[in-house]
């Protein structure tokens, strides 16, 4: 059974004629009378009876002719809850980020925004789990509209050919801190010439190859004199998982100070008074070039012409910990 025909049925038995209701279901006669036909044989009973003038409807038919108003009805009000869930579907914005980020800044500044410019985000669960390729794959592919991520020259998220495709802008500014546990005077319990390790060195908890931050680390170790030999325990892909570490006393790590703000104001962790081991880096938003999402284009351009109206607060300050409220501000003191 074809649902026109329950609709030339009702037709048929408001107009009671069958040429008036083949015009108006915008068919032949002929075409029409075959389908009535078609539908009389589906449910195995007469439900037209054609020698009155006008037509009128068996018993059978005024039985059908109830249920056919029904189903009718409900087909279409399902059609619209359907019709109107895609649209709605449609207008989300695909958005990923890492857990620091979604718990720092998308809860804080993205989608309070998002709100005030009648934006929904949908914001993809997986990639609090992801790494760095999961993240460009995930953009580049189509398959996210928005990435929130960290940035800084050593990472290297996409190659040169990619980052012609892509477009971002700098919505805020952070820093990774070197944090340790601190002890009840709210002194690092790791630091320079006290409780080293076996050889001498601070144990340090790193970011895993692949993680977002992994190579902004591993350069500074590399390439930056701290004044204090670390070695390397074990090693983790989210800031996350290296802060609960650093938390519960295993040696020190890079987090995000956003991310570390409350616990060096309740002294859970304390910072490594080391100038150097400060890493600067910039919380982009990036997008597909090409992407042609008319919610997207709308976000992009208010966040584009409000600037800095829009964006995220450089910072607040905790206790003389942070980071800089001055963009420009590359290196800062810290001291615990």
């Amino acid at each position: 059974m074809e649902v026109r025909w329950l609709n030339d049925f009702i037709a048929l038995a408001h107009t009671r004629h069958f040429s008036r209701a083949a015009d108006q279901q915008n068919v032949t006669q002929p075409t029409f009378s075959r389908r009535i036909k078609l539908l009389e044989e589906e449910m195995g009973a007469l439900l037209i009876n054609r020698n009155t003038l006008p037509l009128s409807l068996t018993p059978a038919g005024e039985v059908f002719l109830q249920s056919a108003e029904r189903i009718t009805a409900l087909l279409a009000d399902t059609r619209e809850q359907c019709q109107r869930i895609q649209a709605d579907d449609t207008e989300r914005l695909n958005f990923a980020t890492s857990q620091s980020l979604y718990i720092s800044l998308y809860q804080s500044w993205l989608k309070p925004l998002g709100e005030r410019l009648d934006l929904t985000f949908d914001y993809d669960l997986n990639s609090s789990k992801w790494g760095a390729r999961e993240f460009a794959d995930a953009l580049l592919s189509g398959s996210t509209d928005l990435m929130l991520t960290y940035w800084h020259p050593d990472m290297s998220l996409f190659s040169a050919e990619q980052a012609q495709l892509l477009q971002h802008i700098t919505v805020n500014h952070e820093q990774l801190l070197l944090c340790s546990a601190s002890n009840a005077a709210g002194e690092p319990v790791h630091a320079a010439g006290r409780d080293r390790g076996s050889r001498g060195s601070l144990p340090c908890i790193v970011y895993d190859d692949d993680a977002l931050l992994g190579p902004v680390v591993k350069s500074t170790m590399e390439s930056v004199d701290l004044g204090v030999s670390l070695e390397v325990v074990c090693s983790e892909k989210h800031c996350i998982g290296v802060k609960a570490l650093v938390k519960g006393g295993f040696g020190v790590g890079w987090l995000p100070g956003r991310l570390v703000r409350t616990a060096l104001q309740h002294r859970q962790l304390a910072l490594i008074d080391q100038v150097q081991s400060c890493i600067p880096l910039e919380v982009r938003l990036y997008r597909l070039r090409n992407n042609s999402h008319s919610q997207l284009t709308y976000l992009w351009e208010s966040l584009e012409r409000q600037g800095a109206q829009l964006l995220g607060e450089q910072t607040d300050e905790v206790d003389g910990h942070g980071v800089s409220k001055d963009p420009a501000s590359r290196v800062r003191t810290y001291s615990p």
